[in-house]
């Protein structure tokens, strides 16, 4: 006789079906290797769960950043460009990026910096922040400078 042992996943994203035979000793490699199956799945859920949580919180972090900047200033700025009214995008409200106000991370996290200290973040248009990527904030600056010269 077939046991049938369904394992579902917190998320969606990994469902299991082990059939394994009823006199199936619990002892044997076979439930062994199913009960280690089921602890590597549960961690990957878990992983997965963390590094969602993670960017809720860097962007729960954002919008509150951005929100006490605007109460203090009366409108936000880009850091870069000096774009003034930029907008706080919400759920469901399509912002353009020249008008988009992000945060930046003035040393960039991959090189160091502290993602959530206040002396390593400013204001910045949703452009110049993907236009700025993980660059230094020297590089950046001279080019922006020499990219509005130009123009002129």
């Amino acid at each position: 006789m077939k046991k049938v042992i369904i394992y579902k996943s917190k998320t969606s994203y990994t469902k299991n079906v082990h059939v394994i035979d009823n006199d199936t000793d619990p002892n044997s490699k076979s439930y062994a290797s199913l009960v280690l199956l089921n602890k590597k799945l549960l961690t990957k859920d878990r992983d997965f769960i963390s590094k969602k949580k993670e960017f809720l919180d860097r962007i729960k972090f954002s919008r509150q950043f951005l929100k006490r900047e605007l109460e203090k200033c009366g409108s936000l700025t880009c850091h870069y460009c000096n774009r003034t009214n930029l907008i706080i995008e919400n759920e469901g409200m399509k912002v353009p990026q020249r008008n988009k106000a992000t945060i930046d991370h003035v040393i960039p996290v991959s090189k160091g910096g502290n993602r959530f200290s206040k002396k390593n973040i400013v204001v910045a248009c949703g452009r110049c922040n993907g236009s700025k990527g993980d660059m230094d904030v020297e590089i950046f600056l001279t080019r922006v400078k020499k990219n509005d010269t130009s123009k002129t």
